[in-house]
């Protein structure tokens, strides 16, 4: 009994320290950090997303994907996508999301085609939201509304910012 204890625990401890190492390889990789947000900023992003019935929301490298969880909780009756290239993270949170209206999907956002989002949150680094508005802002639609935790884009004039203790939060509506 003991030696199938100990060998349970070595598996688990194995699995464990791939994962880990699995998430900080791909975190140097895309980087971009795994990195939580409160519920505070959560609920203020979700003030400014203002998602409505039928409406398209997107979290871009949606992490553990509280934003999305807690919108969906919300507003049911619109339809959210994650987008992570963590597999790993994928898993848990397609696990997680049985139930509620949420897809979460395998890409490299700047692949993807962003026409129909309505809304799109993200705590992304400032030099991917300059990215985001070279590459992505011109195939967005008239009104949709970008929230971004912590990192402006420098090119825009955010249309609200709220600061929250030590951090920040920008709204950008698409005229």
């Amino acid at each position: 009994m003991i030696d199938f204890l100990l060998i349970a625990l070595l598996v688990v401890l194995l699995m464990g320290t791939v994962f880990w190492t699995y998430l900080l390889v791909f975190m140097f990789r895309y980087k971009v950090p795994l990195i939580s947000t409160s519920k505070t900023v959560i609920n203020q992003a979700l003030e400014f997303a203002e998602i409505k019935p039928g409406q398209t929301v997107f979290e871009l490298g949606c992490g553990w994907a509280p934003f999305l969880f807690t919108a969906a909780k919300a507003e049911p009756n619109a339809k959210y996508i994650g987008v992570e290239v963590l597999k790993p993270i994928l898993w848990i949170n397609r696990f997680k999301a049985k139930n509620q209206p949420i897809e979460f999907i395998n890409q490299d956002f700047f692949t993807l085609d962003l026409s129909q989002a309505d809304v799109i949150y993200c705590y992304l680094w400032d030099t991917i939201m300059a990215d985001i508005y070279t590459k992505k802002w011109s195939t967005l639609k008239p009104g949709f509304r970008l929230i971004s935790y912590d990192f402006p884009i420098k090119k825009l004039t955010p249309k609200k910012t709220v600061k929250l203790g030590k951090s920040t939060l920008y709204l950008y509506v698409k005229k």
